[in-house]
């Protein structure tokens, strides 16, 4: 089930003061909407070559209604629970010496 079904379950409540449920931010509906274009499959074949794997880490960065952004931001990051930890940081480091947001294009 979508959030969109989900929202579809209490849309009858209207602008009644009702409280039910858990309270959802909007952007979660586009965020889901989005996601389910296309990355949920992208995701699944992620999940699939790493079948063995059986704990994650999953890794979040937010940048939501901050004026000084053009965008608000969400970005997730999804780690074999048995990568090493340091290895992964190691890599970041060398990938992307500078901090992201200060970065102005993708280095590749």
């Amino acid at each position: 089930m979508n959030l969109n079904e989900i929202k579809k379950q209490y849309d009858h409540l209207g602008d009644r003061n009702e409280q039910v449920g858990i309270p959802i931010n909007y952007f979660l509906f586009h965020l889901d909407e989005t996601f389910s274009k296309s990355s949920d499959k992208l995701l699944a074949d992620y999940l699939e070559s790493y079948s063995d794997v059986r704990k994650w880490i999953i890794v979040s960065d937010y940048v939501i209604g901050d004026k000084k952004k053009p965008n608000d931001t969400v970005v997730f990051s999804i780690i074999p629970g048995d990568a090493d930890i340091e290895k992964i940081f190691s890599t970041i480091d060398r990938m992307a010496p500078v901090d992201i947001k200060k970065n102005k294009r993708s280095q590749r």
